[in-house]
């Protein structure tokens, strides 16, 4: 794909193009016409930009790159097309097959439209991979950048469907180029590999090495969002600060979620609800025992709150001179103009007083998404609605400084290198079709986390009843058993934020105990295994290797998004020999024939195992406390002098433990009191009371 001077070899395209379109709609201008177009090299990569000096008129999109494909190595119904969910939050990171079939997905109008001349459109955000199975030619186009342009890939089929183009197109939002200051897209990369995996990886690397990011550490909190909603009051997060101190939950932070402030805009003003400001909540929370977090949505505000009223000059307009109001979830919103230096001052006034006079340690930012500030005119010419954006990001981050968290939730282009983490889909709700968006969603995002960011999940509900505080009864319900084990091991698996959300003094023991089973967070993602990244629509099982002083195992999960049992086949990984298998969910051995594992997942259901080699002498195979099966709760683990020895922290829950005796013969069992055991297949399965911590201790006879 990449030729040896570096610059992109399409041998597979034909009718190359690159050009800009002016803003009147009237002409596409290209490169080759010769008027102050140029493709570049961009530094010393292989990427590309456009370069444009001419003409002096406003341009409204840079084509970078517009080829059709070849059929016959890209053929249209037979490619897949991942997106890479990279727009917003609801944004689905979905794999849809490039056909004039219309995609069947509620959410289809992120990525799929048909154009007035017929032309069926596919758009991801900043980046997509092309893949076509017949052919096994896997492609990856992205820009490695997107601070200052909407940047984004259109696949496209016309109404013949004789074959796909793929366009790379970014935005300047009317900015006008001319010698003195040219107009630059955002540089373009493009990777050719033998496997979908490779591909996206070698994007990544370039995205990293342009955009940088923000190693992930574990993250562990409790938000009033998902079971208050906005009629929270003072009472109700001092309650619940009070049960999670008394339950002694391992969670770090408290999140103060929408719904205490006077208005949009006035966002250190109270309302009604609460009796004390938020610098006497931040102070209540630290008094408790945890670091305080607040929800802030900085990038708006409400028409009739105090700021937009005294500065209305600092509130974006639109080309007739308006104030732009956009339609949220937040209700009308007016978005603030951060190229004004008034609005700017005011930003970073806002963020120093919540970190610095009043102690929060962590801002959840919500409000930076871009249709809300796409078509304004803003008050420095030049500027775009993502450079906007991301001069906002920067001195929220500069006013903060390092140690506090900041949490991004909009468009992914300008928040690189600046957020801690990053929500990667909307909320989660108690309600199957939305836990299904929600978990795949993040399942199909795992590629960003660690290296970017700590990827967000939203947070865990786990109550048994329905919340009397939603503002939508129609999606409170209660999940089933098997979409609670779904829904745990989808977000423990991304590696991410653990966020605890229901009503802790009302939680029930059993789904208390089930926090044990993702508390403290395993910070490291699964992957997909080797051929899922470009099942349509999600992948559905995946691989996460965990290695520890006292050995290496693999967790494998299947997952059921369908609405009928299925059987799934798990390849066991090469290194285990002879495999040894634990169902977390289920606590029980399975077995593993031809090297390959094969079980019965539910609907609406996962399978999540552990998959050991068989220890030479006796030694753990399983544990059912954490879902990582000794990643993160075992605290002693090793044999010496013909003695095993096993120590494993408190919990909530009941478990087991699985320890193979490896053909020796047993001399002596200690077990905790309250424990019992037996034997199947040279394994000890050793019932584990809740409670703890726990020791075991195993010896042997012979060698």
């Amino acid at each position: 794909m990449l030729g040896e001077d570096g610059c992109m070899n399409l041998a597979f395209a034909r009718q190359l193009l690159c050009g800009v379109d002016v803003t009147d709609g009237r002409r596409l201008l290209c490169a080759q016409d010769g008027e102050g177009l140029a493709l570049q090299t961009f530094g010393a990569g292989p990427e590309k930009r456009l370069r444009v000096t001419a003409p002096q008129q406003p341009i409204r999109r840079m084509i970078v790159l517009e080829c059709q494909l070849d059929p016959a190595a890209f053929p249209p119904g037979k490619t897949l097309f991942k997106c890479s969910g990279a727009c917003s939050p609801g944004d689905p990171a979905i794999v849809v097959r490039l056909s004039r079939t219309p995609p069947d997905d509620p959410r289809a109008w992120y990525f799929h439209r048909t154009l007035a001349d017929g032309t069926v459109r596919y758009r991801s955000e900043l980046f997509a991979l092309l893949y076509s199975p017949a052919t096994e030619r896997c492609l990856a186009a992205g820009f490695v950048q997107g601070f200052r342009q909407a940047a984004r890939i259109h696949a496209e089929i016309p109404p013949d469907g004789s074959a796909i183009t793929l366009r790379c197109v970014t935005y300047p939002h009317g900015a006008v180029p001319d010698a003195a200051a040219p107009l630059c897209s955002e540089p373009l990369f493009l990777a050719e590999a033998p496997t979908p995996e490779e591909a996206l990886e070698r994007y990544l690397q370039r995205l990293h090495e342009h955009s940088g990011g923000i190693p992930a550490r574990p993250l562990t909190g409790w938000s009033d969002w998902q079971y208050y909603r906005r009629s929270k009051t003072e009472a109700h997060l001092l309650s619940e600060a009070a049960a999670l101190k008394a339950g002694a939950f391992p969670v770090e932070y408290i999140m103060l979620d929408d719904g205490f402030q006077k208005s949009f805009g006035d966002w250190l003003e109270k309302n009604d609800k609460f009796e004390h400001d938020v610098g006497w909540v931040a102070r209540h929370m630290k008094e408790s025992g945890f670091a305080p977090g607040i929800w802030i949505a900085p990038l708006t505000a409400a028409l009739d709150s105090g700021l937009a009223k005294a500065h209305p000059e600092w509130l974006l307009k639109g080309p007739g001179g308006a104030i732009l109001v956009r339609d949220s979830h937040m209700g009308k919103i007016a978005p603030l103009d951060f190229t004004h230096p008034g609005a700017l001052a005011w930003l970073e006034d806002l963020v120093r007083k919540l970190v610095h006079d009043h102690g929060y340690r962590w801002v959840k930012l919500d409000g930076p998404i871009l249709r809300y500030v796409e078509h304004g005119v803003f008050h420095e010419r030049g500027a775009t609605p993502v450079s906007m954006i991301r001069r906002a990001l920067e001195v929220i981050r500069r006013a903060a400084g390092p140690d506090v968290i900041i949490e991004g939730e909009g468009y992914y282009g300008p928040a690189f290198g600046l957020v801690d983490t990053q929500r990667v889909t909307q909320d989660i709700q108690p309600e199957w079709a939305r836990l299904k968006d929600t978990a795949r969603d993040n399942l199909a995002s795992l590629h960003f986390h660690g290296r970017f960011w700590a990827n967000n999940p939203d947070a865990y509900i786990l109550r048994d009843t329905p919340s009397p505080y939603r503002d939508m009864p129609e999606e409170e319900h209660v999940l089933t058993r098997d979409e609670l084990e779904l829904e745990i091991t989808a977000l423990a698996l991304t590696g991410g934020v653990a966020m605890l959300t229901d009503r802790m003094d009302i939680l029930k023991p059993e789904r208390a105990a089930l926090i044990d089973a993702f508390l403290p967070p395993h910070v490291e993602a699964a992957r997909p295994l080797p051929g899922e990244l470009m099942r349509c629509p999600y992948p559905e099982r995946f691989i996460l290797e965990v290695r520890k002083p006292w050995g290496r195992w693999w967790i494998g999960a299947c997952f059921n998004w369908g609405e009928r049992a299925r059987t799934f086949a798990f390849p066991v990984p090469k290194e285990a020999k002879k495999p040894v298998v634990v169902d977390f969910w289920k606590r029980k051995l399975l077995s593993a024939k031809k090297r390959l594992l094969r079980v019965r997942v539910a609907p609406h259901g996962v399978r999540l195992f552990s998959i050991r080699e068989t220890p030479e002498t006796p030694g753990l195979v399983g544990l059912t406390r954490h879902f990582t099966q000794g990643g993160m709760e075992v605290t002693r683990c090793g044999s010496s002098q013909r003695r095993f020895e096993l120590e494993i922290a408190a919990s909530r829950a009941p478990a087991a433990a699985f320890i193979h005796t490896a053909g020796k013969k047993v001399a002596s069992l200690i077990l905790p009191e309250g424990a019992r055991s037996a034997v199947r297949r040279r394994v000890l399965r050793i019932s584990l009371p809740p409670g703890g911590p726990h020791a075991i201790a195993l010896t042997w006879m012979g060698r």
